[in-house]
């Protein structure tokens, strides 16, 4: 899967060219993060280029329809 290009950078971190990944799951998505996390904080639970979505975020949001597209992994769980 496709990772960003960055021309003219000299040093780019590793995590920045991770693999990019859509993971839709079944009902609520938890973000695993810690509830004490504040902005501006690093985790390691925080990972470039992943993006967890719930169905039940989509449903309570008003969605009738949805396309969903990933230039890389779409995951399904649940």
């Amino acid at each position: 899967a496709d990772a960003p290009l960055y021309q003219g950078f000299t040093v780019v971190d590793d995590r920045v060219l991770a693999m990019r990944e859509l993971i839709l799951t079944a009902g609520h998505a938890d973000s695993g993060l810690p509830t004490l996390l504040q902005p501006g904080m690093d985790d390691s639970a925080l990972r470039y280029g992943q993006s967890r979505v719930g169905t039940q975020s989509l449903t309570g949001g008003g969605f009738d329809q949805l396309s969903l597209f990933s230039n890389g992994p779409l995951s399904f769980e649940g």
